[in-house]
């Protein structure tokens, strides 16, 4: 992630990118800022130079033509691919191209698992610019929240924050979510208390299943 905030800040690019790992709030956090940075929305042309495509919308010969294509008033050609089958192999013509695509093509990769084995990884890896977004180690994330709370004007109550972690779990999105809620629910005052997040919060589904399945598995 540190030479990604780099490139992003420096304004000095890639032309392969591949964002992925198990952690969808950052993932989706620097997809939206490397876009924005690679593309600017106000831009000349940004909107018919921007390409977005999910899953198996496209082919890899359409993509390839879409990258040879030069771009509408700009400096470049981004395509966004998300959540595709890419990454399992087979993908030769498209993995050919990006060894040396166009030089005004943008390609961003963006998936929750990736084949390490594969050759489009392997291309990407040496080419591009690969990052994985993993979920924080817990005092990450315990300053995130706090951090979260005090840009809302709000600090944690004792316990407050514990049990926060023990309804939402470690999932980013979730605890964002949970504190937006928290911080419309307590406007009149400047503290979370543990008696507002047994009130207002719901608790994680897995951890209810696998307290279930403790039962099942104990007979209760």
């Amino acid at each position: 992630m540190n030479r990604l905030r780099k490139e992003i800040k420096e304004g000095k690019f890639h032309q392969l990118y591949l964002l992925y790992g198990p952690e969808d709030y950052l993932r989706n956090q620097y997809k939206n800022l490397l876009r924005d940075a690679l593309l600017p929305p106000d831009s000349p042309g940004a909107g018919m130079n921007l390409h977005y495509f999910r899953e198996k919308e496209a082919t890899q010969g359409a993509l390839i033509d879409l990258a040879e294509t030069m771009p509408f008033f700009g400096e470049r050609r981004l395509i966004i691919l998300e959540d595709t089958d890419l990454f399992k192999g087979g993908q030769e013509e498209l993995t050919d191209y990006l060894a040396s695509p166009a030089p005004t093509a943008c390609f961003m990769f963006v998936e929750k698992n990736v084949d390490r084995r594969t050759k489009l990884y392997k291309v990407l890896n040496a080419k591009g610019l690969t990052a994985e977004f993993k979920t924080p180690d817990e005092g990450t994330l315990i300053r995130w929240c706090i951090k979260l709370a005090a840009d809302r004007g709000l600090s944690f109550g004792e316990g407050a924050l514990e049990l926060l972690f023990d309804y939402a779990g470690r999932d980013m999105n979730r605890l964002k979510n949970e504190l937006e809620k928290l911080a419309a629910f307590c406007l009149d005052r400047e503290r979370i208390e543990a008696s507002d997040i047994r009130e207002l919060c719901v608790k994680n589904p897995e951890d209810t299943i696998f307290k279930m399945m403790d039962s099942i598995a104990e007979k209760d």
